[in-house]
């Protein structure tokens, strides 16, 4: 891959070439040039390594582009050095944030997904409120172009007019990157046809980041802007019967409320994100029930029926055991039986 760098914008563009030829160099490179030039960033001066072809400095000569060669072994003095080794540590990151059954083979398929997000983090030198990529490709609408993390598990949903009465109504794949020319849609690898495609509606299933999801505080405020746009503007189109002035007003009292009450979970939710801490526990006031048969308290106690209460039984002890002592002299056990038994 060609790495080149352009200071002004702060952008890093790679090429992709089959091998290092000096025809595929002048390809990628011409490439290169053929953007830049379209956004209006005609380079004036090109810093090359010291090993760069004849004929692409005869290219250079031919569109009026200065260059100069690094001295041998003195990488340093080429500012592309840098940018090569950012492009390598976050191409390197992206890779190792894969599933780890991704089919590494589709490295390359990741470029293109890994030069737009080094892009929009870098800041641009000609104005430094917008990114790179914004300078060099204009505005990027992250609505109209969803990102999620390169070689996640997707389920890529088979559209009825192309899929079989009984199969399946998705097919498994793995995302490779946005599809810059289509309207949220996603670039996607099918495992069982191995081919690429298009797809506008997947389920995905990282392994290493969590799916974000909305807490019961955002969807009860979305829920309120919700309705306090629906209140504030009603459709005239509706086919019943159109709302009196005390309807209006109770209407658009109900839309304050709302408005109110969104208003105050944002700022709560907005301090509560910037000074972290234990939230106040609000013991709530119970509400007084009334019951229509009166509760019997203590005292009606007195007034009662008392029920005897048994006493436990005593444990039953077992009684105690007589040992008579025997021997073996008979006149003595006739003297005994003829004694009188107390």
């Amino acid at each position: 891959m060609l790495v080149l760098y352009d200071y002004n914008s702060n952008a890093i563009h790679v090429e992709l070439m089959k091998s290092k030829s000096g025809a595929k160099i002048l390809a990628a490179y011409q490439r290169a040039h053929s953007l830049f030039t379209q956004q209006g960033l005609q380079p004036q001066i090109q810093r090359l390594d010291n090993k760069a072809s004849t004929a692409l400095q005869s290219f250079m000569t031919a569109n009026q582009v200065d260059f100069q060669l690094a001295p041998p072994h003195l990488h340093r003095r080429n500012a592309a050095e840098r940018a090569i080794r950012t492009f390598k540590n976050h191409f390197i990151a992206g890779l190792c944030s894969t599933n780890p059954d991704f089919p590494l083979h589709l490295w390359d398929c990741h470029i293109p997904h890994a030069i737009l997000t080094l892009n929009l983090l870098q800041g641009s030198r000609i104005n430094p409120t917008l990114s790179a990529h914004t300078q060099l490709h204009g505005a990027f609408d992250y609505n109209c172009t969803p990102l999620a993390p390169p070689g996640t598990r997707v389920l890529v949903h088979e559209k009825p007019a192309v899929r079989e009465t009984w199969a399946p109504h998705a097919v498994e794949g793995w995302y490779l990157g946005p599809a810059m020319n289509h309207y949220r849609c996603h670039r996607v690898w099918i495992t069982e046809m191995r081919a690429k495609r298009v797809a506008n509606m997947l389920a995905w299933f990282p392994s290493k980041i969590p799916m974000p999801t909305a807490s019961s505080t955002d969807r009860a405020l979305a829920a309120a802007r919700d309705l306090v746009c629906a209140l504030q503007n009603p459709s005239p189109a509706l086919p019943f019967t159109p709302l009196d002035a005390n309807q209006h007003q109770a209407h658009t009292q109900l839309a304050e409320l709302f408005a109110l009450v969104a208003a105050r979970g944002l700022f709560r939710s907005r301090t509560r994100s910037s000074a972290p801490g234990p939230a106040p526990c609000l013991t709530p006031t119970p509400a007084q029930v009334r019951f229509a048969v009166p509760i019997v308290t203590a005292e009606h106690a007195p007034a009662l029926l008392r029920v005897p209460t048994l006493a436990p039984p005593s444990p039953r002890v077992p009684p105690t055991a007589t040992y008579h002592s025997r021997t073996d002299n008979p006149g003595r056990r006739r003297r005994k039986a003829r004694q009188p038994q107390p």
